[in-house]
């Protein structure tokens, strides 16, 4: 199957900033672009021969995740609200200063995300936080929720090096086998977790009951 790259991402991202576009003119540049794009591709293949409908497919959902994904990063730096305060309240109960901007490689189901976000450390006890990682749910992780969704469906079928062939033939997501582990094992003790907190529970609810027994019976 040919490798085709397709130009939807940085030529409707140079016409349409997202961060000022609204959703109806936004989408109408991606569908215009999706078909200029696809119309490209198909005159390309030369001869009588028919469309290799795969690769125009695999082509077509790769340039939309790609697009998908520049804006998603898009939108998320460009909220800085997670930086308004100088200092926040650290785990510890002490103060945390702010200490600027930093990257975050983070993989989704539509690709990697590059995101910028606001470092606050505490002298105190000398940890640190991201603010808008705990937003997002994603703080001490280097894969999505939904990437840890699907990660934790897969691996609980196939070995771990499986999961990570699957992800990427499916899901066309790029994570590693180490990256699968530790996502799966992480899931695997919040489980465990949550399923001893309801045993706990469902003792402490029991009601007590008590067996007599005489000589006769």
């Amino acid at each position: 199957m040919p490798c085709v790259r397709l130009g939807l991402k940085s030529r409707v991202i140079k016409k349409n900033a997202p961060a000022k576009a609204t959703q109806e003119s936004l989408g109408a540049a991606v569908a215009l672009e999706t078909a200029s794009e696809i119309r490209t591709l198909i005159q390309s293949q030369s001869g009588p021969a028919l469309i290799d409908l795969e690769a125009v497919e695999m082509a077509v959902r790769s340039m939309v995740m790609d697009f998908g994904a520049s804006v998603l990063s898009t939108c998320i730096n460009a909220d800085r609200s997670d930086g308004e305060a100088a200092e926040l309240r650290c785990q510890c109960g002490s103060a945390a200063k702010r200490c600027g901007r930093r990257e975050k490689t983070l993989v989704s189901a539509l690709g990697v995300l590059l995101l910028k976000r606001t470092y606050y450390h505490c002298d105190e006890c000398g940890g640190g936080f991201f603010p808008k990682d705990r937003q997002l749910g994603i703080e001490g992780q280097s894969v999505s929720q939904a990437v840890m969704r699907m990660i934790g469906r897969t691996a609980a079928e196939v070995s771990f090096a499986g999961t990570q062939a699957l992800l990427r033939l499916l899901a066309q997501v790029g994570v590693s086998v180490k990256q699968v582990e530790r996502v799966a094992e992480a899931l695997g003790r919040e489980i465990s977790i949550h399923e001893h907190a309801n045993e706990d529970r469902e003792v402490s609810d029991a009601v007590t009951m008590y067996l007599g027994v005489d000589g006769t019976g």
